[in-house]
C-alpha cells in the first residue's frame, strides 16, 4: 500500500514501573487483555495498538492517530502483568520512533 494511503501512526514512550522483572511477552498479554476487556476486541483491532519494543525500562507502543488518548487510558488501567504489580507512565508521544527515542527515552537515561 502506498505511504500516502496509510493511516498515520503515533508512538508512545511508556516507562514501566514494576515490583520485579517482567518480560515483553507478559507485557503484551497484559496490555491486550485490558484493552479487550475495557474497550472490546473490535476497538483493539481498529486502534492499531501494537507493542514495538521493551528494553527493561521503556515500552514503545504504537497506535493510529485518533486513538492516542484511548491507548493512554488503557495503559493507565493495567495494574498487574504476569502476577506482578505494574504501573505504566506515558512519558511522551511522537510521530516517528526515531524522534520518540531521541526526545523521551534517551533524555530519561541521562
Amino acid at each position: 500500500m502506498p505511504v500516502c494511503l496509510r493511516d498515520s501512526r503515533r508512538y508512545l514512550a511508556v516507562r514501566v514501573v514494576c515490583e520485579g522483572s517482567v518480560g515483553r511477552g507478559d507485557l503484551v498479554g497484559g496490555v491486550w487483555d485490558v484493552a479487550v476487556d475495557l474497550l472490546g476486541s473490535v476497538w483493539a483491532g481498529e486502534s492499531g495498538l501494537w507493542i514495538y519494543g521493551f528494553d527493561g525500562e521503556f515500552l514503545v507502543v504504537g497506535c493510529y492517530v485518533g486513538y492516542v488518548d484511548d491507548v493512554s487510558g488503557v495503559l493507565g488501567c493495567v495494574r498487574r502483568v504476569g502476577g506482578l504489580k505494574v504501573r505504566f507512565d506515558v512519558v511522551g508521544v511522537s510521530g516517528t520512533m526515531r524522534k520518540l527515542e531521541k526526545r523521551f527515552i534517551q533524555k530519561q537515561d541521562e
